[in-house]
């Protein structure tokens, strides 16, 4: 669900999300887990910290400043983790549900804002070769929008999260979108001139397309809506007017 990876008590924990995940695992309320991946690792390890001695009782061994260093003192940080381990053998996030699932929608509504804001942060951080690699591109697109089809089912369940927790996904999306928009033009660039042009062609038709099937052209102004993109059909296509 949170996709850390823990190698050892060192490393692994300095940047805080590891700690994050561990309190939010036992309490999914005690910690904000999208606001805290907004942090820096000093300010997600205080918010963990607290989180987990106000929520869940776990007296704080450790002080951020302790561990946000390039080899944090592992048998402080082991000492901390099994705290945690002895007090909530049972998380309640690990828990199955009724039905036998393990992840309820309000994790899931979690896990995707999560996945967004890394994805962000990745896809604006990467260089070439890594962004010359088209299969890398298109994997993250294929995620992004089976992702994003979830997200808006979910996203019908208002009390899923916090209405300005929505607003940020929402935006966050926006962003990723533009990134991901960017990626594709700079592989579009590197295609032979002749292409080029119909690469470019390709990705506006996307555009409108997705345009058209938005739920906003549903709304009161969807006959004006639904004009625009049709005009910009017929611009693209060359038809004639």
């Amino acid at each position: 669900m949170y996709g850390i990876e823990i190698q050892d008590f060192g490393p692994s924990w300095r940047d805080g999300r590891a700690f994050v995940a561990v309190v939010h695992c036992i309490e999914p309320t005690a910690v904000d887990v999208g606001a805290a991946e907004r942090m820096t690792s000093l300010n997600r390890l205080g918010a963990a910290f607290k989180a987990a001695d106000e929520q869940l009782g776990i007296a704080p061994l450790l002080d951020p400043e302790d561990v946000d260093v390039p080899e944090p003192d592992e048998k402080s940080v082991m000492t901390y983790v099994a705290q945690f381990v002895h007090k909530y053998p049972k998380p309640k996030t690990l828990q199955p549900s009724a039905s036998g699932e393990q992840r309820t929608p309000k994790q899931e509504v979690m896990e995707i804002t999560v996945w967004i804001i890394r994805t962000i942060r990745i896809v604006r951080n990467i260089r070439s070769p890594e962004k010359d690699n088209f299969e890398r591109y298109h994997s993250t697109r294929t995620e992004a929008a089976e992702r994003r089809l979830r997200y808006t089912e979910l996203r019908k369940t208002a009390d899923l999260m916090p209405a300005d927790g929505w607003q940020r996904a929402d935006e966050d999306w926006t962003t990723l979108e533009t990134l991901l928009d960017e990626w594709q033009a700079h592989l579009d660039g590197r295609l032979p001139a002749p292409l080029q042009s119909v690469a470019s062609w390709v990705g506006r038709a996307e555009t409108l397309l997705d345009r058209a099937q938005d739920p906003a052209v549903g709304s009161a102004r969807a006959p004006q809506s639904v004009t625009v993109i049709l005009e910009e059909h017929t611009v693209l296509v060359g038809c004639p007017t």
